[in-house]
């Protein structure tokens, strides 16, 4: 998988997770309370995007455009990474 460029690690996770979960509440009834977001570490990111993430999962919480997102629990798989 190819790397991807990021303009903000924070902003542009925390949106593109805000956008899923909305459609998911929106299109395919998935009740708020049953969303886990999760920053895809090590999914096409570097080295210093995956360590920045990891330092920053507070501030992608917060930055989440929905606010029952920004309750939800996070899940973080950083195993078996190769980074």
């Amino acid at each position: 998988e190819e790397n991807t460029t990021y303009g903000n690690v924070v902003a542009d996770i925390a949106s593109e997770l805000g956008r899923k979960a909305a459609r998911a509440v929106r299109e395919h009834s998935v009740v708020p309370w049953n969303i886990i977001s999760d920053p895809g570490i090590g999914f096409a990111k570097t080295h210093a995007q995956n360590e920045l993430i990891l330092g920053r999962l507070a501030a992608i919480q917060r930055a989440f455009p929905s606010g029952f997102l920004r309750k939800a629990p996070m899940l973080v798989g950083p195993s078996r990474k190769g980074f």
